[in-house]
């Protein structure tokens, strides 16, 4: 389980992902979740562990037609150091990749493993069900902690609903996860996770330490290389890059598409992730509008930040209100039950 790349077949795992079982042939077994030990090429089946404690670590050998990816969570010993030249500092817009030295057009200054990954298949519910799993384990883990160093982004209103449903749907309502805990997740993952393909014909959403922390430009001067043999992501340069300069990916680099289009319809694509680009392009062609977009959009989430936390204050007079009346109900039980036990007191004549 030490997160390398493992090829079957058809499909690709890192070793120690979590998966979920399709139908077997021992009805027990099915749609059991499990995790990925190897692949027999002899055999040309994969060998997994069942996760459910029930089954006391029990093995299986699997076809790949059984087998979908859930989640992968990378042991600290596969992350991928920060090379020397490259550092993390604080931007206008949050935390953002710098390059210390001049490099030339064409060279890959990073190759980095995965911290997590997840699939795509069940959209919000898999992202959700990864922190669940990692917090039951230890909530202590280092990838959590890893996780907090991303930026949320801001957390908006399709996220505070999102996780609403979220909480509803799987029945984890609890005092520790609150809507606006879950929201915050949400988003970290939607601002800053890079979509790849491990297992063919199957995208999921990954974040990478280091390189999900290049911040969009519509005109980077990096692309990002994702390596199907070793899951890891490449950053690579586009052009020369000067010593001190921001490194910047296309978030819709695949899309051939993207860069004809205006300034104007890439705002409306970057919106999706709650992003607006004030990248030097975006200025030059829609003029000062981006940064007054920016204002904007840091006015709404002030807004939602003074109804959050009007919520919260609603919520807590409510609870209290509900302890006074939970309170008095004690006490009236009490009272109650002193005044039946002294009427059942039988007083015997000296």
């Amino acid at each position: 389980r030490d997160g390398s790349m493992i090829r079957g077949d058809v499909c690709g795992f890192l070793a120690g992902s979590h998966a979920i079982l399709g139908r077997m042939a021992n009805s027990e077994y099915s749609h059991q979740p499990c995790i990925i030990e190897e692949f027999s090429l002899e055999k040309k089946l994969w060998k997994v562990q069942l996760a459910d404690p029930r089954f006391q670590n029990r093995h299986l050998s699997v076809k790949e037609t059984c087998l979908a990816l859930e989640w992968y969570v990378a042991p600290s010993e596969r992350w991928t150091p920060l090379p020397s030249y490259l550092r993390v500092s604080q931007s206008n817009v949050g935390n953002a990749l710098f390059c210390d030295k001049d490099i030339d057009e064409g060279v890959e200054i990073l190759e980095e493993h995965p911290v997590m990954v997840v699939t795509n298949r069940t959209g919000l519910a898999a992202r959700w069900k990864l922190h669940r799993e990692m917090s039951a384990f230890d909530p202590t883990v280092a990838a959590l902690r890893v996780f907090e160093e991303f930026t949320e982004g801001g957390v908006s209103p399709v996220y505070m609903e999102d996780a609403s449903t979220l909480l509803s749907v799987t029945g984890h309502r609890h005092q520790d996860v609150t809507e606006e805990r879950l929201a915050g997740i949400l988003a970290r993952w939607q601002s800053n996770s890079l979509n790849v393909s491990i297992s063919f014909g199957e995208s999921q959403s990954a974040l990478y330490r280091f390189a999900c922390k290049a911040n969009h430009s519509c005109d980077a001067n990096c692309v990002t290389v994702f390596d199907m043999g070793t899951g890891c992501m490449i950053l690579r340069t586009r052009r020369r890059i000067q010593r001190g300069e921001q490194l910047t990916i296309n978030y819709f680099g695949a899309d051939p598409d993207f860069a004809v289009l205006s300034a104007e319809e890439r705002r409306t694509l970057l919106s999706k992730r709650d992003f607006v680009c004030c990248c030097s392009r975006c200025v030059r062609e829609g003029g000062d509008e981006p940064q007054s977009s920016l204002a904007r959009y840091k006015e709404e989430l002030r807004d939602l930040e003074k109804q959050r936390k009007k919520i919260e204050e609603k919520q807590r007079r409510k609870d209290e209100k509900e302890k006074e009346r939970a309170e008095k109900e004690r006490q009236g039980r009490k009272r109650s039950s002193r005044r039946s036990s002294s009427k059942q007191r039988v007083i015997v004549p000296l």
